[in-house]
């Protein structure tokens, strides 16, 4: 589980899995609230969409992939507490895969 302060650049990196990949993909990530330690299903609303952005070599692994944030003032606006997020990857061929659940704690800052 990862854990971020509300109000900070959250961010956090989708690596390629299997295939080639050229950052022609189309990747799209959503954050929604999780209940109960729970996957809420694909209906459930969207709390906030990361920002998508592909980089070719992602180190340690050299491995292709792609940073997905959330802004600072997005994340403002989330209420402290439990969520979950994937991220849905639709490769050049068409072809569509989904990345497992990834928890997230939004802690509250102090300051």
């Amino acid at each position: 589980m990862m854990k971020f302060t509300r109000g900070e650049t959250f961010t956090t990196i989708l690596l390629a899995a299997s295939g080639e990949v050229t950052g022609a993909e189309v990747v799209t990530a959503s954050l929604k609230k999780a209940r109960n330690g729970a996957v809420p299903g694909p209906t459930a609303p969207v709390m906030a969409s990361f920002e998508v952005t592909f980089v070719a070599e992602i180190l340690p692994s050299k491995k292709p992939g792609w940073h997905l944030t959330i802004p600072a003032a997005v994340s403002d606006t989330l209420t402290p507490g439990d969520y979950v997020s994937d991220a849905r990857v639709v490769m050049a061929n068409g072809v569509i895969e989904y990345s497992p659940p990834n928890f997230i704690t939004v802690e509250q800052r102090v300051t």
